[in-house]
């Protein structure tokens, strides 16, 4: 049993928790969206120790390929970091799903597309909203108000 200590707690996704603090006076994040100092998201282990620590204004589970869709302040990108905390991936994207059977989608300008963990297009950006790949390796995407489902090469599969 983890002791409380965390001003929010998300359950936990594999061995690793989300938790948020807050700072001294309260705060965590001024009037501009600034994280305060020694706030923030972070990640925790099943002992209640840090894995990350509590420095980012949103974070993602780390779902698939060891990699966290994160940002450290509100209006900033969106990128990757690993279970150390660290880029993997720089942040360079207006918004991010978590990974799902390789592929994560992202959003550069107003159009989604997916990248593999390297970070590279896999699908290059030209949705209006994308959903994560399926265990069966489709995933939907909308665009001009169609969906349609893809695979992984892009070949559309149905269409509503």
């Amino acid at each position: 049993m983890i002791a409380p200590k965390f001003d929010v707690a998300y359950p936990f996704f594999g061995d690793k928790a989300i938790v948020g603090v807050v700072d001294a006076n309260g705060l965590f994040h001024d009037e501009n969206g600034k994280v305060a100092e020694g706030s923030g998201f972070g990640f925790i282990d099943g002992k209640g120790n840090y894995v990350v620590s509590p420095r980012f204004y949103d974070v993602q589970n780390f779902y698939d390929n060891g990699l966290a869709a994160a940002r450290e302040q509100k209006n900033e990108k969106w990128g990757f970091i690993d279970i150390k905390g660290n880029y993997a991936i720089a942040p360079q994207f207006e918004e991010a799903t978590l990974f799902s059977n390789g592929l994560a989608g992202v959003r550069t300008g107003d159009k989604w597309g997916f990248i593999d963990v390297k970070g590279n297009f896999m699908i290059d950006p030209k949705y209006d909203s994308v959903g994560p790949f399926t265990d069966d390796g489709y995933a939907y995407v909308e665009k001009d108000g169609q969906f349609w489902i893809i695979d992984r090469e892009e070949k559309f599969i149905i269409v509503k």
